[in-house]
């Protein structure tokens, strides 16, 4: 179960890259640390960069969305299946333990009545022992 938590964080936090006009290789984030605010910027300032040899196919505001979401989308779904799948193995193989000495006995004494408190002996004192 921690194994696949651990892998959906990787997949999360992976950086996902689209091929954008002016930039082949954009960096979007990851699906879990992403800035639309970036993508909006960068989209204005990349309108007017076109090339005629440009292999880009969108803008980062309208590429970048879908990449980043399904990679969040995923990482996520794994998430919410370990942990239901782990947490439904643990109330199904959990077996009754038989107590041992020790819980019976600590048990026990926190069921036990509550005790009044040992008197505390006090030296007597030098005066009292005058006549």
């Amino acid at each position: 179960m921690i194994v696949v938590v651990v892998i959906a964080l990787v997949i999360g936090l992976w950086p996902v890259h689209a091929d954008v006009y002016g930039d082949a290789s954009y960096s979007c984030g990851s699906g879990f640390i992403h800035s639309t605010h970036a993508w909006n910027v960068d989209s204005t300032a990349l309108e007017f960069k076109r090339n005629p040899d440009d292999t880009g196919t969108s803008l980062p505001a309208s590429a970048c969305p879908d990449k980043v979401d399904s990679r969040r989308d995923l990482a996520l779904l794994l998430m919410a299946f370990s942990l239901a799948i782990g947490l439904i193995a643990q109330l199904l193989l959990d077996r009754p333990r038989e107590p041992n000495f020790a819980s019976t006995f600590f048990a026990n004494r926190r069921r036990g009545s509550a005790r009044a408190p040992a008197p505390v002996r006090r030296a007597p004192s030098e005066e009292s022992s005058l006549p």
